[in-house]
């Protein structure tokens, strides 16, 4: 009998604990649905297409919970396409299915360069624990570091270990540097500043671009990558930040920008809302090398059957790794593009290990 209420109420903390998940990653979908049929009112579900695209959830994915976002691709595409990946099945079920135990550590960003040991990074120094180290590994002191860093640089960027999605970032000068309190700022990184290659100043002269590529690494197979976009910055921010920017898929065969992008509130546009600057066709400089960086270092980081990389290219023609993301990251706006990007993977058939008799 103690067991048995022990199950029950197992089952009972994990229920609560999905659809809360669910209704995290699921809160922005009814606002995202609503600004593409007030653009494409053509593509308003059916009650068919709501229909099918829930059973097409509960059987496939195992839960009609999936379905806001399968809703919100299909108002953008004017059709439903099996393979598309939801958000909320993604984060409960694919990204911990892949990456386990492992998830949380692409926001430790002062471990990055432990993984990676890339030229490509552009960090500079880490404080860690009231310990101030050179990207070297060697000691050094605030004062000392300062001297080093704005001797070299008119600014740096700080990135606070355990934040994402442009948080805990601040860019600072010699004076700001001082002045901060560094210890209640936890752990973080120090990086260089970027200058963006031409073709990213073109596109997005507030902030240099954050190439978004991801990878996927089965066992015993070679990593491919599999989904790739482009955020672009807008002013009033020194780098992408949240949705304050515009986001754009690209093309994983061939490395041109989409016909459109998207606002951060799934506005279609074709080109910059700020610089009128077309962003469709846009050819990526250096993509294929990218893509072929991003594929070896995943193969030499094996634990983690899923990677994203945020990449860029500067003014010398040099690419350069701005973060990795281990843990959720989103790809929304390029999955209702031109997705599905990861049928054919196995992903949709994740759940039924957690499920069996299903």
């Amino acid at each position: 009998m103690i067991s048995l209420v022990k199950k029950l109420y197992r089952q009972n903390q994990e229920k609560r604990r999905n659809k809360a998940t669910d209704a995290y990653y699921n809160r922005s979908a009814p606002k995202a649905y609503q600004a593409l049929i007030k653009q494409l009112p053509d593509h308003t579900l059916t009650t068919k297409q709501e229909t099918e695209i829930e059973t097409y959830a509960a059987d496939v994915l195992g839960s009609a919970s999936f379905s806001p976002w399968l809703k919100v691709f299909t108002a953008c595409r004017g059709e439903f396409k099996e393979g598309w990946m939801p958000l909320d099945y993604w984060a409960r079920i694919v990204c911990p299915t892949l990456n386990g135990s492992l998830q949380p550590l692409g926001k430790i960003k002062t471990l990055t360069q432990k993984f990676l040991n890339a030229e490509e990074l552009p960090d500079l120094a880490y404080y860690v624990k009231g310990n101030w180290l050179m990207a070297s590994g060697e000691k050094t002191t605030q004062e000392t570091l300062r001297k080093t860093l704005f001797d070299g640089h008119p600014n740096v960027f700080l990135k606070q270990d355990n934040t994402s999605r442009g948080g805990g970032v601040m860019k600072l000068d010699a004076d700001q540097f001082s002045k901060l309190d560094f210890e209640k700022l936890g752990d973080f990184v120090i990086q260089s500043p970027i200058e963006a290659h031409e073709v990213f100043q073109r596109l997005s002269p507030a902030s240099v671009p954050s190439l978004r590529v991801t990878t996927y690494k089965a066992p015993q197979k070679e990593a491919k990558v599999v989904q790739s976009g482009i955020r672009l910055g807008l002013a009033g921010t020194p780098f992408t930040y949240e949705d304050h920017c515009i986001r754009i898929a690209i093309r994983i065969q061939d490395g041109y920008t989409h016909d459109f992008g998207f606002s951060g509130d799934w506005q279609i546009l074709t080109k910059h809302s700020e610089t009128g600057v077309s962003i469709n066709g846009v050819e990526i400089p250096k993509y294929a090398e990218i893509k072929k960086l991003c594929e070896k270092l995943h193969d030499q980081n094996p634990h983690f059957g899923l990677i994203a990389w945020d990449m860029t290219v500067d003014k010398n023609n040099q690419i350069k790794i701005m973060e990795w993301n281990t843990v959720t990251p989103a790809f929304n706006m390029d999955e209702a593009a031109i997705g599905p990007h990861f049928k054919g993977l196995g992903f949709e058939d994740f759940w039924k290990r957690k499920n069996p008799g299903r």
